[in-house]
């Protein structure tokens, strides 16, 4: 199972949303069928455009609280230190993917971002063998 971390700003509209995760996947040389899960932060919960993302994907939306996307934070490829000052992490979107995909998952490549949203891709223990992507 594919998790793809979320990272967005306020406001930010499921299809640009949804663009970015097929980009993502795409790049990966994996499919939709691929994907199991989006995952966020808890801060994210109420973002209409990631609720509405979820469900036009058509797969599961979960949220990771600041204790797991900090406990994720240091096997992120990626660091912000905008995104550090406002969330305690350096990447939202790859620590709710490795949070959630396990505790021994792996990105499979750092994250890629639009104009208000960012995605990283994780695998859990035994998707290892699949590309990285870079």
């Amino acid at each position: 199972m594919i998790v793809a971390g979320i990272g967005c700003r306020k406001g930010c509209g499921a299809e640009e949303i949804s663009a970015l995760v097929r980009e993502v996947l795409a790049l990966a040389g994996l499919d939709l069928s691929s994907l199991g899960l989006i995952a966020s932060s808890t801060r994210k919960r109420h973002e209409a455009g990631l609720l509405q993302a979820a469900d036009e994907l058509g797969v599961a939306l979960a949220f990771a609280d600041e204790a797991l996307l900090k406990e994720a934070a240091p096997r992120c490829l990626s660091h912000s230190e905008t995104v550090q000052a406002m969330a305690g992490v350096g990447s939202i979107c790859e620590a709710s993917a490795l949070a959630l995909a396990g505790p021994d998952a792996m990105l499979l490549g750092p994250r890629r971002s639009s104009a208000h949203a960012s995605c990283a891709l994780a695998a859990p223990a035994l998707a290892h063998s699949l590309e990285i992507i870079s």
